[in-house]
């Protein structure tokens, strides 16, 4: 059985990957369902809910050692201010900061829900928004102290002025990436890592025509605290 559990994390964290590739692809997507849906999009939302569907569904959960990975409880509060900087067409940069709310679903799996405060700024544009985003954080390895992860997370953007330029102000925001926990004391963790970041209103809310895109890579850290 331990066999099985080990193989199913590792296509879980191999299908989180290759998602991540399809997502950071600059070249234009073709469109898929009726003409809506790009075709990353939909492998992104195919592959994780298969990887992570089979891997929850063939595993069972073990509340004990949920709650000492993270040191005294399964669920914890986040806190991470991150800095993003545009990468390919886009020169925008973003700051955020977040605080979150998650619960460990498996010893190597925990979920969360975050709230964002974001600023983007370029020589031609500054505007604030806020955004809500849901996401997943597999932890392959784990030792006492230390635990690297690979997480990814999609939400919804509002912002105050139209972002990207020449686009909307509601927009989605998917991300991925990967980090590292560190132990400062039970009940406390470190958290940094790499993120990349990609904001666009899929067409959906005012056609192709108003759909520029954003992307931007760069770093964050923070801490999770448990009760």
């Amino acid at each position: 059985m331990q066999v099985w559990k080990l193989l199913l994390r590792c296509g879980c964290i191999l299908a989180f990957i290759s998602c991540g590739a399809l997502q950071a692809r600059t070249a234009e997507p073709g469109r898929f369902i009726e003409e809506k849906v790009p075709l990353r999009v939909f492998g992104i939302i195919l592959a994780h809910g298969v990887g992570l569907g089979s891997a929850l569904l063939l595993s069972h959960p073990d509340s004990l050692s949920r709650g000492e990975e993270l040191g005294q409880s399964d669920v914890f509060t986040g806190y991470e201010p991150m800095f993003l900087a545009g990468s390919g067409r886009s020169e925008a940069d973003l700051f955020g900061l977040s605080l979150s709310r998650g619960k460990m679903l498996r010893p190597w799996l925990l979920g969360n829900a975050r709230g964002w405060l974001l600023n983007m700024q370029d020589q031609e544009l500054e505007t604030w928004g806020g955004a809500m985003d849901l996401g997943f954080r597999i932890l392959p390895l784990r030792s006492q102290n230390w635990k690297p992860y690979y997480d990814i997370a999609v939400g919804v953007v509002y912002t105050g002025k139209d972002f990207p330029a020449g686009g909307t102000k509601i927009n989605f925001m998917s991300s991925f990436g990967a980090g590292l926990l560190y132990r400062i004391e039970p009940g406390m963790w470190w958290q940094a890592g790499f993120r990349h970041a990609h904001i666009s209103n899929a067409g959906w809310i005012a056609g192709d025509g108003r759909n520029p895109g954003f992307d931007a890579n760069g770093a964050y850290t923070g801490f999770i605290l448990t009760y």
